[in-house]
């Protein structure tokens, strides 16, 4: 039978208390066993190119073990609900991690070339930045292949791009003017910790939060040294992944 909230909080308060090593591991088990399904949920909803699905179970079960120790028993939150959050948000920061300390692929590498090459010309010839249909049709390749490529070049983002260059990695080159942003800015926050510390940074000059002064794409780029696009594209990322740990 599942523990009740009431119940998995008294064990974490025991197991802070610690009593005994015996006692604590006891109580570690009967707390794996209740939330496993979470754990195994929460890895299996990360796609990987790094890391295999036991080192993906592997970082939820470390992220489980975490999670009991910084788990604010005084808040007004049901503890498996803070769980399943907070283990997909670990577990991406991992694999971020992972690809931050990986090489690509020299094939991915050479895809992600081709990619951005045919980015640049139909820039050129449009004007414009291209769709995602128009890219996959001058590339003559499947949908399928182009999303998997645009996931892994939105992940790599600590290449920088410099000032003089003109392409927008497969984000949109405008941010759109949502209300809604401003309005959810407060829940936005919230979710933070799902960003990685350049997204963090700059989303706070952008929206002036965090004691940053408000500043202009425009200033930011001149900041930081890299591209007006480079800074439009992480802001459109961070808020799409502001926007789906919402939706989660």
């Amino acid at each position: 039978m599942a523990l009740t909230n009431k119940e998995t909080l008294d064990l974490i308060l025991k197991l802070r208390l610690d009593i005994n090593k015996t006692e604590n591991e006891k109580i570690i088990e009967t707390l794996l066993n209740d939330n496993i399904d979470i754990i195994k949920d929460a890895a299996s909803k990360v796609k990987s190119n790094y890391l295999s699905n036991d080192e993906l179970i592997q970082e939820s079960y470390l992220a489980f073990l975490n999670a009991l120790n910084i788990f604010d028993l005084s808040r007004k939150i049901n503890f498996k609900d803070f769980l399943k959050t907070y283990l997909v948000n670990k577990i991406k920061k991992a694999n971020d991690e992972a690809l931050s300390t990986s090489s690509i692929p020299e094939d991915m590498t050479k895809k992600l070339n081709k990619l951005i090459d045919a980015e640049k010309a139909l820039y050129k010839k449009l004007k414009r930045y291209p769709s995602d249909i128009e890219v996959v049709e001058y590339l003559k390749i499947e949908k399928e292949e182009h999303e998997d490529l645009k996931n892994l070049a939105s992940s790599i983002l600590n290449v920088e791009i410099k000032k003089d260059d003109c392409i927008s990695l497969y984000i949109e080159s405008e941010i759109k003017d949502d209300t809604s942003i401003d309005d959810d800015l407060d829940t936005l926050l919230l979710s933070f910790e799902i960003l990685n510390d350049k997204e963090k940074k700059i989303l706070s000059h952008y929206y002036g939060v965090f004691g940053k002064k408000k500043m202009s794409i425009d200033e930011i780029s001149n900041l930081y040294n890299v591209s007006h696009e480079r800074i439009r594209q992480i802001i459109n990322l961070s808020l799409k992944k502001l926007r789906r740990q919402m939706e989660d």
